[in-house]
């Protein structure tokens, strides 16, 4: 049995097969990048590594051969660009054979959320159901990582300042959504499921500080980031706008309560209650 990895010289994808690399033989898993030449340390510990180009049909075809399972790793890119490259790779799967597809999707791809990414995995989601193959789709809570940059001004100045403040929200961190892909991916039944994948506890920014406070010892004053100098900030660091553009939807999800759910499916997938907030805490200790 072949299973392909999109994405693995991502973030994401990087985990995901190093995670692999703890716990499983490289026979029978297929890494794939659109840069294969990023994979070798991979082909050294047997992997097999493949070119996949969601822009280029011929290298997903190639990829996918002899494939039964392909795990999508939602990539980086404009709605419309990548709405087009996962439809564009469902089509090569059909012309290859593949029998399942597991998905990293996120929380809340409802029409009606304030996350503009959403539209993306929406479609792509309703896209693999009308495929009739079986799947494996993974609704991502928020990444703890993602306010690792905010949580570290807070340690050295005692604010943590965001633009969403009043919502509430679960994280988790990038090892263990790898971790939990990667026993959805070898472990679980294929057979057309969707995870929703929350952290354990779904908090506010004030209880973030409190967390802060208490692992810290000492006080962690909470202020709203206007959504105005929120840009600014991220335009110095470089970022496209469509990618600003969605980081300030999610501010507003959060503040909606998009992604307040509590369940038990990452424990379920992990096999223990997933890590959060204060590992990120105490890596400022």
């Amino acid at each position: 049995m072949m299973i392909v990895i999109t994405g693995v010289s991502g973030d994401l994808g990087k985990r995901i097969a190093d995670q692999l690399a703890k716990i499983a033989s490289p026979t029978g898993f297929r890494l794939t990048s659109r840069t294969p030449a990023k994979l070798a340390h991979y082909q050294a510990l047997g992997f097999e590594t493949a070119a996949f180009n969601f822009d280029d049909a011929n290298s997903m075809d190639s990829a996918l051969a002899g494939a039964e399972t392909l795990l999508i790793i939602s990539g980086d890119a404009p709605n419309d660009v990548r709405i087009r490259q996962h439809r564009a790779a469902l089509e090569s799967v059909k012309k290859s054979g593949v029998k399942r597809i597991v998905y990293t999707s996120f929380a809340n791809p409802s029409a009606e959320s304030l996350f503009p990414f959403a539209d993306i995995h929406r479609d792509t989601e309703t896209a693999i159901a009308e495929s009739g193959l079986n799947y494996t789709i993974l609704r991502n809570p928020m990444y703890a990582e993602n306010i690792a940059g905010a949580l570290q001004h807070a340690f050295e100045t005692g604010e943590l300042s965001l633009p969403s403040v009043q919502g509430r929200g679960t994280y988790m961190l990038k090892d263990d959504i790898a971790a939990l892909t990667v026993n959805a991916l070898i472990k679980a039944p294929g057979d057309k499921t969707t995870h929703v994948l929350t952290g354990s506890k779904a908090l506010t920014l004030s209880d973030i500080a409190d967390e802060a406070s208490r692992v810290w010892a000492k006080p962690i004053r909470v202020s709203k980031m206007p959504m105005d100098v929120f840009k600014q900030m991220l335009e110095g660091f470089g970022l496209p706008e469509y990618l600003i553009q969605a980081l300030e939807g999610m501010h507003h999800a959060i503040d909606a309560d998009e992604y307040a759910e509590v369940n038990g499916e990452a424990v379920k997938l992990l096999g223990r209650e997933p890590l959060a907030i204060e590992a990120i805490l105490n890596q400022f200790n």
